[in-house]
């Protein structure tokens, strides 16, 4: 039984866009919770051991905190969106613990990011010691690590709140005006992050070139998600993202035009899928001696995810919702137009 109550005609075409777009939010919702209970297991197993090898202390304590929030987020959000996807039920309550905790998942972020703050500080990390890398090699590292992780972890963040505040607002039935312009504007910020963490893997690729050689490098330079053993790889990867973030912010600022019917760009996001998966991960993980960073591999694919899955959707509702929504857009009776959830703006 659906909790939308305030439907004029149960047969209307408002009432049946209204239940689609519900179902669209949904369906995405409980894709990239599936990916956020599995991402980060490989890490909690690793700080959760017996006779107390158990992390309590410091970054490994905050890494197993951050892992299990970002678990029950994913488990959260795969209920909520699998009962709004699938039997057309929901709860405010549910959906409103899911949206409150869902910020939770900063903690990962920024554990991660002090971590690989904290070793570059000391010049030494990252950049193997047979290299001899200099404290300015391993600063830039560690830099581009941040920004790796900051550019993965927003986009990863920003399209499970971007989901969890778009579904409450819909199962409140008041799903804002949600025009093109709406869309247009964060599809403009997710491809700057596309763009950024581009220029990180072109940069880094570059740099392990410029002074380590071709690859295959062995023992590879490795920081955050990035893992360069052949530093070609990483430049070819880091173009794609700049290439697809570029495309992505001239259609966002109208230099582009983009129809209902091209969908290009949707086509672009999914080759840039397909090389972090074979190219970023697999054959840069896989050329490792031993699997030492195989269980690394699922996490990866996972955290990558929100960085292609909510720029997609993003360019697909610009394109395909009115500049101006008619009053009877989803045929709800009394709908306020500017009754926004106000929280959704940060995602």
């Amino acid at each position: 039984m659906s909790t939308s109550k305030a439907f004029v005609d149960t047969t209307s075409v408002g009432n049946e866009k209204f239940k689609s777009d519900k179902r669209q939010i949904a369906g995405v919702l409980f894709g990239l919770s599936i990916c956020a209970t599995f991402f980060p297991l490989a890490n909690v197993t690793t700080l959760i051991g017996p006779d107390g090898t158990t992390a309590d202390e410091g970054i490994p304590l905050s890494s197993l905190v951050a892992g299990l929030c970002v678990i029950l987020i994913g488990l959260t959000g795969m209920l909520t969106g699998y009962m709004a996807l699938v039997h057309d039920y929901g709860h405010k309550y549910l959906t409103g613990f899911l949206l409150i905790w869902v910020q939770t998942a900063f903690i990962p972020y920024v554990t991660d990011m002090t971590n690989v703050g904290k070793i570059a500080r000391t010049g030494k990390g990252f950049i193997p010691a047979v290299y001899d890398p200099s404290e300015s090699q391993v600063h830039f590292v560690g830099a581009m690590g941040i920004l790796g992780i900051f550019c993965y972890g927003a986009c990863f963040l920003g399209s499970l709140a971007f989901m969890a505040f778009a579904l409450f607002a819909y199962q409140m039935d008041k799903p804002g005006d949600r025009a093109s312009g709406y869309y247009r504007g964060r599809l403009g910020f997710y491809c700057g992050l596309i763009t950024l963490v581009g220029f990180v893997q072109l940069a880094l690729g570059s740099f392990v070139i410029q002074n380590f050689g071709n690859g295959p490098v062995n023992p590879p330079v490795g920081v955050a998600m990035f893992t360069v053993t052949f530093p070609e790889i990483s430049v070819f990867v880091g173009l794609v993202y700049v290439l697809n973030g570029l495309y992505g912010l001239a259609r966002a600022f109208g230099l582009i035009p983009a129809g209902p019917e091209d969908h290009s760009f949707q086509m672009g996001i999914a080759f840039q899928y397909f090389c972090t998966l074979v190219l970023m991960i697999l054959v840069q993980v896989a050329y490792l001696e031993g699997g030492a960073l195989a269980p690394a591999a699922p996490s990866r694919a996972c955290l990558t995810l929100g960085a292609h899955v909510l720029p997609a959707f993003l360019d697909f509702k610009m394109r395909s919702t009115p500049d101006v929504l008619p009053d009877d857009y989803y045929g709800l009776e009394g709908t306020d137009k500017t009754g926004d959830i106000e929280a959704e703006e940060t995602a």
